[in-house]
């Protein structure tokens, strides 16, 4: 398993779609005011051998750290891996699961084991005093099944834009499996003296097998970058973020960042293309989604 650090040196901002908006998205609900809910997603991008997977679970609507013996656990057909969590007491917890046979899916379960849990775990003193023994979130659990595999046909890795009015011509193999369609985006752009980092993702309700999106619309040249790490679109980017080993997906809680303030010069844009479908959470779970995804990832240019 990787190790997964935070990139504190650089602002990340989530940011809502625009004609293709959170409230498009018709498979993650809303984390209930009362009792369990849990954001769950497993990603299979193509080809791999791994699927990565991401967790949060939340009680009377408050993100939960692990604490004590609790952990995410993750199974394949014939493996586990236990979700490590990205920051210390951050309630996100991620890893990547040996994946032999993608039939068979993934099942999540929080389970109490204390050896396990301190492996990779660090607390402030006041909270390893003792061990309360299992917590009320033990127990819960969900399943996921993944849809058939994306695979990017365009645009090539590498290709530059030159201009904000250029359309990003994104195309792959449309499938009926598909329940929906998620675009995350995150962009790296150095400007004199420093970079920028932040991510866009969008939602589309059915799978068209193409998409275009204007390069000014994941790097405008005016206004404010505001920061929304929603429940609705942090996992995305958390999966996302794998893909170019940059952990930082909004959990820096950076302040919103005007554009218009920088010179922007060279950009990266990586984007990734999710194919999604509802998974089942488990019994007791009153709010939150379980979502499985096929994926594939693209890197282009922007040079203004």
């Amino acid at each position: 398993m990787k190790n997964y650090l935070i990139g504190a040196l650089l602002p990340v901002v989530i940011m809502s779609g625009c004609k293709s908006s959170n409230s498009n998205d018709s498979l993650r609900d809303p984390v209930s005011d009362t009792g369990i809910s849990a954001a769950i997603q497993a990603n299979l991008p193509l080809d791999a051998m791994q699927s990565q997977v991401a967790a949060s679970v939340y009680k009377d609507g408050v993100k939960q750290p692990l604490v004590g013996g609790d952990i995410f656990k993750a199974y394949s057909e014939s493996t586990s891996t236990i979700l490590r969590s990205i920051e210390n007491l951050s309630g996100d917890y991620v890893s990547e699961l040996n994946t032999l046979n993608p039939g068979f899916g993934v099942n999540f379960e929080v389970e109490f084991d204390p050896q396990a849990a301190r492996e990779d775990r660090w607390y402030p003193a006041d909270t390893l005093v003792v061990d309360p023994g299992p917590s009320d979130l033990i127990g819960y659990s969900a399943h996921v099944d993944f849809p058939a595999e994306l695979r990017l046909a365009s645009p090539q890795a590498g290709e530059v834009y030159l201009d904000r009015s250029d359309q990003i011509m994104l195309s792959w193999n449309a499938s009926a499996d598909t329940e929906q369609i998620r675009i995350t985006s995150i962009q790296q752009c150095d400007y004199p003296g420093g970079a920028l980092e932040w991510a866009r993702s969008f939602t589309y309700p059915t799978d068209t097998g193409t998409q275009s999106i204007p390069v000014g619309d994941l790097v405008p040249s005016t206004g404010l970058l505001n920061s929304v790490a929603t429940i609705v679109g942090q996992l995305s980017v958390i999966l996302s973020s794998l893909a170019i080993e940059t952990i930082t997906y909004g959990l820096v809680d950076a302040k919103p960042i005007n554009i218009s303030d920088y010179q922007v010069q060279t950009c990266t844009i990586t984007l990734t293309v999710f194919r999604e479908v509802a998974g089942q959470l488990g019994a007791g779970v009153t709010g939150g989604y379980a979502i499985a995804s096929t994926s594939d990832s693209v890197s282009v240019v922007f040079q203004p």
